[in-house]
């Protein structure tokens, strides 16, 4: 059989198929029929304007039939997305399937997409497939960086314990400011005692008695605050520990997990001050 004459009986089947005309099954050659509903899908994205589904349905029936026909509307589809480089290639493929005499309408396109990628006016059409990948990706990303934000700058290990230092913290200043209020109560009562007394004045005194108030209750809010990181320091440990077998939920932050069981809140009541944590095992 005449080469030519081969080629236009194949590229006709495919036009009686996407068509709609019924085709007969042979044997060890292509399922026209899976190709005919991609065609016929992609000939709909087309009219909706989903140009990159357009375009992956009318690649799979390529894929199928392998006829240089199809690339014909793939090509389109890209132009449609104004991704000319890729329809571009696609109408040279087109091209090739054509025979010499009927190749005018591909070099038209051809010469057309040219012109227009040397304007700049090309933009890449990014197709279904490809979106998903690109949100995978992007979710990745997120994940890798909401891990990168737990992890200490210095030595790379996580930073664990952060209520821990919090409240030592606290129970440090506290302690410090005991201290200092401390020192200057007794100062002032050594002075009082070798100027005025037993004859001081009122004000003088209640003066002495309010610091010496203050550093008492300092003193218990410090020891407060230290009996409290302590017991954080054993806790949150507990729940690193916990951390494997016991998993928080996907994406979620490990401090954020210790915080739902380790709660934090100042105390006052009754003339005191203190630090209280609510703790959950």
């Amino acid at each position: 059989m005449h080469p030519m004459k081969t080629t236009r009986t194949y590229s006709l089947l495919i036009v009686l198929v996407a068509a709609g005309l019924p085709a007969v099954a042979v044997a060890d050659k292509p399922d026209f029929a899976a190709a005919k509903r991609h065609f016929k899908s992609g000939q709909a994205f087309m009219q909706m304007e989903r140009f990159g589904a357009a375009v992956e349905e009318f690649k799979k029936a390529y894929d199928i039939t392998k006829d240089g026909l199809v690339m014909g509307q793939v090509a389109l589809a890209y132009e449609k997305g104004g991704d000319y480089e890729a329809a571009l290639e696609s109408a040279k493929v087109y091209r090739e399937s054509l025979a010499e005499g009927e190749r005018g309408s591909a070099d038209a396109m051809i010469k057309k997409y040219e012109k227009l990628i040397a304007e700049g006016k090309s933009k890449k059409l990014m197709l279904p497939s490809e979106e998903t990948a690109a949100l995978e990706a992007k979710k990745k990303e997120e994940a890798a960086a909401a891990v990168m934000t737990e992890e200490d700058p210095g030595d790379g290990k996580r930073t664990g314990r952060l209520y821990t230092w919090i409240a030592a913290g606290a129970a440090g200043a506290l302690a410090l400011s005991a201290l200092v209020v401390g020192l200057n109560a007794q100062s002032k009562f050594d002075e009082l005692s070798d100027t005025c007394r037993p004859s001081c004045a009122d004000s003088e005194v209640d003066s002495v008695k309010t610091r010496a108030v203050v550093t008492d209750v300092l003193w218990g809010t410090a020891a407060a605050a230290a009996i409290t990181a302590a017991v954080l320091y054993f806790v949150e440990g507990r729940s690193l520990k916990k951390e494997d077998s016991v998993d928080p939920g996907e994406g979620a932050d490990e401090e954020e997990y210790v915080q739902r069981r380790v709660r934090i809140a100042p105390m006052m009541g009754g003339g005191t001050y203190g630090v209280g944590a609510d703790i959950r095992f």
